[in-house]
């Protein structure tokens, strides 16, 4: 078997896969502990007290009421609600789903919608607004997709929903329209594509309508600070139990991990390591989780974590002592169980050491 490696500092670095299984051992203790905090913590979970007591299950429950009473949401197989694009290949039902949002869940006679903008949405403003229809049809017409509605008199009125243009529908070789079973004129496959990504477009933005009114903007906010809240009270007692008080309590900063593998902590020149160090071991760890926490992004959370991984797992395996990231930040190092208690020896300087 290799031999351990020896500082000229008289100490014996941990052996790599001795410092590895301390970590993983550590770590499932850890996950343990967020997994029991989970269901104590986190909104619709098993017990959820605490979720329970910042109302965020309320919260949650409400902006659920709104978005189903949108009409901008699909429903998952298992009956959760899903805010994101509807299925399908075809447009009417983003069509459908666009002027559900500005006529009838922005209705007056809406009661969800605590704050309805009937007065705003008129069909006058959507067809000038959405469909890009001019403000008359004595105006040029510069939308590519509908035109003005013709009333009982062939006269084109601002009354009515805009229409499809003409020129969007096949027609056979005597240039006539072709109508299907139900006697309705058929668009191109073509128009089709072009009308369905213009009804996406526009269902995106109803979407975001919905998620920027103030209502829904302010509950969200609310529920986004509860969630940190939250994820903080789950995260963080684990860590600090397991990698900071744990470790404070014992002799030669020892975790649980290492308490079984015959693992300590000295500092980088062989002697014994502060307390104090130990607080600043768990420092990278700490900022690490806030930052991912703060932004609330999953792809700024995964790049921060594999950023702190990496420069740890570098300096950990590429250092002369085997240090990772916090280890520079603590001034320590991982070393045998016997070694440690040697550095209380070392503690009493080279000079006296010499005349011992």
């Amino acid at each position: 078997m290799k031999e351990d490696i020896r500082t000229k500092e008289g100490y014996r670095l941990a052996p790599l896969l001795l410092r590895i299984s301390a970590v993983f051992i550590d770590l499932v203790f850890y996950v343990l502990t967020i997994i029991l905090l989970y269901f104590f913590m986190f909104p619709h979970g098993y017990f959820s007290t605490v979720a329970d007591a910042l109302g965020m299950n309320e919260k949650w429950e409400t902006m659920e009421v709104y978005q189903r009473a949108s009409g901008l949401v699909r429903l998952s197989d298992d009956g959760e609600v899903i805010l994101g694009n509807i299925e399908g290949d075809s447009y009417e039902p983003f069509q459908e789903a666009v002027e559900y949002y500005y006529f009838t869940y922005n209705g007056a006679e809406n009661e969800v919608n605590p704050d309805p903008q009937y007065e705003t949405y008129t069909i006058e403003w959507y067809n000038h607004n959405v469909l890009l229809l001019p403000t008359g049809p004595e105006y040029e017409n510069t939308s590519p997709l509908f035109t003005f509605a013709k009333d009982e008199n062939g006269i084109a009125t601002v009354d009515q929903l805009g229409v499809f243009k003409d020129d969007l529908y096949e027609v056979d070789d005597d240039g006539n329209f072709v109508y299907d079973e139900n006697n309705q004129r058929i668009l191109t496959y073509e128009s089709q594509q072009e009308i369905r990504l213009f009804y996406i477009d526009e269902y995106q933005k109803c979407q975001n309508l919905l998620l920027n009114a103030p209502y829904y903007h302010d509950l969200q906010t609310a529920y986004s600070g509860d969630f940190f809240i939250i994820s903080c009270l789950t995260l963080y007692p684990g860590y600090l139990v397991f990698y900071l008080i744990i470790p404070l309590f014992s002799s030669y900063g020892m975790s649980l991990g290492k308490r079984f593998l015959g693992l300590a902590l000295i500092r980088y020149d062989g002697t014994s390591l502060p307390r104090y160090c130990l607080a600043l071991r768990v420092i990278p760890y700490v900022l690490t989780l806030f930052l991912i926490l703060l932004f609330n992004d999953m792809t700024v959370g995964m790049t921060i974590g594999i950023v702190v991984f990496l420069a740890s797992s570098g300096t950990g395996l590429l250092s002369k002592k085997r240090r990772a990231l916090h280890d520079y930040v603590a001034m320590s190092v991982v070393t045998r169980r016997e070694d440690a208690e040697a550095s209380v020896y070392n503690d009493v300087g080279p000079m006296e050491r010499e005349h011992a």
